[in-house]
């Protein structure tokens, strides 16, 4: 049967897609600017034979309608703003999952009845492109009896590991919307005086993994004077395209997929998304790619540069968690920060403003709160990085590390934290 005929015939309503879901089955849907939303919504409006439904889902950015749908429980390996108060309430359960697990999770599990992918359109030989987001798709349509397409006009097209044909999936939804943007705040001087702390650890030639959000945006524009960057990461955002722009990244150092950008996902404004459509120096690979030890071993002077709630004085790190609520998840931190450890040259740069809650309270903690996560080892940090300086850590004894840690903590706490020391350790 000729592409255009099996796409035509397959395409359905959303509202006779919900219809298929029955008790009980359980549901994977694509996460971050590939959130389906059309499906989403649809699941919101129509929840009468959603009971017992259970929802797979990764970092969502959407407004959450099915946390509130009746039947429906979500599990997720990235607690998202919508998420949050409901993982406290039990209708949403956190799986702690390092991203390097996710594909394997699901490999092991075979769990899902139904997975929900936002796609691109079909070219003239009838491949879809997943876009915005790789990440795990391709292990939620092996492991899902039924793979349904989101086909959403206004999903850009990208290269790599991107391209799946329309034979691939069971049926389809076609819709048109711009993908989903995050909304972040703009930077500031703080963000500014870490990003010039974290240009002085990056060399000219360095492979670079980085978050997304306000701070890392930020510290990007500090390297906007090195050469010959290149770029392996889960997730991109916005601050990556003057440095693509001015020729600051081409990956020409790069020892693992040389010449090109390698991320997961990218979430940020249009600009970017219009920005990664078919770019040539930008490639998107699985989770099991970007994230893998085996292959971030192989590259050479790779540095990882990631955020933190808060670290306390023997070098643990907090990324997910205020005390037992969490607010996000383990994401790729600890497999970014172990891939440096083990990589030829490579280095981790754990990054954060000294204070929170307008300066009422130190991020450079005694220890860590009852219930807080540890998302990143003692054993594994190389460098902490605030607005007052650098710690190096790593191959420091406990004693060594706490005073280096207090020494770039915010000044009307340095005491206070001595005294904590003092009394830990007496």
């Amino acid at each position: 049967m000729e592409w255009r005929t099996y796409y035509r015939n397959r395409t359905l309503s959303p509202e006779k897609v919900v219809k298929m879901i029955k008790p009980g089955n359980a549901v994977g849907l694509g996460e971050m600017a590939g959130e389906p939303r059309t499906i989403i919504k649809a699941m919101a409006n129509h929840p009468g034979n959603l009971q017992d439904v259970k929802v797979f889902q990764g970092l969502s950015i959407g407004p959450g309608e099915l946390v509130t749908t009746e039947g429906i429980k979500i599990y997720t390996y990235n607690v998202g703003p919508a998420f949050r108060k409901a993982v406290l309430t039990g209708k949403v359960c956190y799986l702690p999952l390092r991203y390097s697990q996710i594909e394997r999770f699901l490999d092991m599990k075979k769990c899902l009845d139904f997975a929900f992918l936002q796609v691109s359109p079909p070219d003239n030989a009838g491949y879809c492109s997943f876009g915005l987001v790789v990440g795990a798709a391709r292990a939620f349509m092996r492991n899902a009896r039924c793979v349904i397409a989101e086909v959403n006009e206004q999903m850009p097209r990208t290269n790599g590991d991107t391209l799946v044909h329309v034979t691939e999936f069971d049926w389809f939804i076609e819709t048109t919307y711009p993908p989903l943007t995050p909304k972040n705040a703009q930077g500031g001087g703080v963000a500014r005086k870490i990003g010039a702390f974290v240009a002085e650890l990056v060399p000219d030639g360095s492979t670079l993994q980085l978050g997304i959000g306000t701070l890392m945006d930020t510290l990007l524009d500090c390297l906007s004077d090195k050469h010959d960057l290149g770029i392996h990461s889960g997730i991109l955002g916005d601050g990556i395209v003057p440095l693509i722009e001015k020729g600051v990244v081409n990956g020409r150092f790069k020892s693992v997929y040389p010449n090109k950008v390698v991320t997961a996902s990218v979430l940020g404004t249009e600009k970017l998304y219009e920005f990664v459509h078919l770019h040539p120096l930008i490639e998107f690979r699985p989770y099991s790619v970007t994230h893998s030890s085996s292959v971030l071993s192989q590259i050479k002077n790779f540095i990882a540069i990631n955020s933190a709630v808060e670290v306390d004085l023997t070098g643990q790190v907090n990324a997910e968690s205020l005390g037992r609520s969490h607010i996000s998840g383990i994401g790729g931190q600890a497999d970014f920060v172990n891939g440096a450890l083990n990589a030829p040259g490579g280095r981790s740069i754990i990054v954060l403003p000294s204070t929170a809650r307008g300066g009422n309270t130190s991020r450079i903690v005694p220890f860590l709160a009852e219930g807080a996560t540890v998302s990143s080892l003692r054993s594994d940090v190389h460098f902490i990085v605030t607005e007052y300086g650098v710690a190096e850590l790593w191959g420091k004894d406990i004693n060594q590390r706490a005073q280096l840690l207090i020494n770039i903590a915010h000044p009307n706490f340095r005491n206070y934290l001595r005294q904590q020391f003092t009394h830990w350790t007496n």
